[in-house]
């Protein structure tokens, strides 16, 4: 199955839609879907269909790693687990993915590629600030492919933007200089313990960041410097990292292509699509996974 035609059956409601609980299993049938089945009695291994998973509870992730190679017909999931579950963002979420036109995002994420694929330099402008890249020769990308697989869980965030990585090494495929203004924060775990111990500070700088004036200060594609809702946070964030996985070294950039007003009252895995440029820091194993969004940058690709 090719990537435009899971998201044409999605926009349609036709398609299996696969949810933790009961509450959930209520609300995606009130927003037209037929075909809705809890997690607990779906057989993966035997599906034959095109399955949205909608994943809100730590218990049903965990238990998603055998499905790999296994899994049936064609899954993208959603693991809404790492950022705090919840009816409201799902609802949200399905509600917004139901408005998108899917052939022009999809031909926007492949110019988005071949960009991040075909230049070693990006600068990125934002109000008062200058951010720049080098990427490297070697690159490594997210999810990137068109056709579909049986045994592959898709992750669904990956059709709404195009990202680059550094997953050998701190600066394996690009890095970053300079500052840049944000306008919204996102932040995920992918255990359960550390989304409970790093939840009051988490909460407390999305607020700041709620407010207005947020700023990134990145030397040598480390972050040295944040400040949210005028507040310098910096400390807080270097404590948060200290010794632990690459500590503030930005893992992701990403070029966001889902142009909505967001609603940043939700904490949802889909505003790391919200169009724009997006950093991201940690990988959400020992510190949360944060993803820092600027909207509308002026980007400008050296030859």
């Amino acid at each position: 199955m090719r990537d435009l035609e899971f998201l044409t059956h999605l926009q349609a409601r036709d398609l299996h839609v696969v949810v933790d609980n009961e509450q959930t299993e209520a609300a995606v049938r009130q927003l037209g879907f037929q075909q809705v089945a809890l997690t607990a009695r779906f057989d993966f291994a035997a599906n034959t269909e095109a399955v949205l998973w909608l994943i809100s509870d730590y218990t049903s992730q965990y238990g998603m790693e055998p499905l790999w190679d296994t899994a049936g017909g064609t899954v993208v999931q959603m693991t809404q687990s790492k950022a705090g579950g919840g009816i409201d963002p799902l609802r949200y979420t399905l509600e917004t993915l139901l408005t998108i036109d899917y052939a022009a995002l999809l031909a926007q994420r492949d110019a988005a590629y071949e960009q991040l694929l075909s230049y070693d330099q990006i600068n990125i402008q934002t109000p008062g600030a200058s951010l720049h890249c080098h990427i490297s020769e070697e690159v490594e990308i997210a999810s990137y492919e068109k056709e579909l697989e049986s045994g592959y869980l898709y992750s669904l965030t990956e059709f709404l933007k195009a990202s680059i990585l550094n997953l050998e090494a701190p600066t394996s495929t690009f890095s970053l200089v300079g500052e840049i203004t944000i306008d919204g924060l996102l932040y995920q775990a992918n255990y359960q313990e550390l989304w409970q111990q790093s939840l009051p500070l988490m909460q407390e700088m999305r607020d700041l960041s709620r407010q207005g004036n947020n700023r990134l200060q990145i030397e040598n594609n480390a972050i040295t410097g944040l400040v949210l809702g005028g507040k310098d946070m910096t400390g807080e964030l270097v404590e948060l990292c200290d010794g632990r996985e690459w500590q503030t070294n930005v893992t992701e950039l990403a070029l966001g292509l889902l142009d909505i007003n967001p609603d940043y009252a939700f904490n949802t895995l889909l505003h790391q699509s919200n169009n724009g440029v997006h950093i991201g820091m940690g990988m959400g194993e020992q510190i949360p996974f944060l993803d820092f969004w600027a909207k509308k940058p002026n980007l400008h690709f050296p030859n």
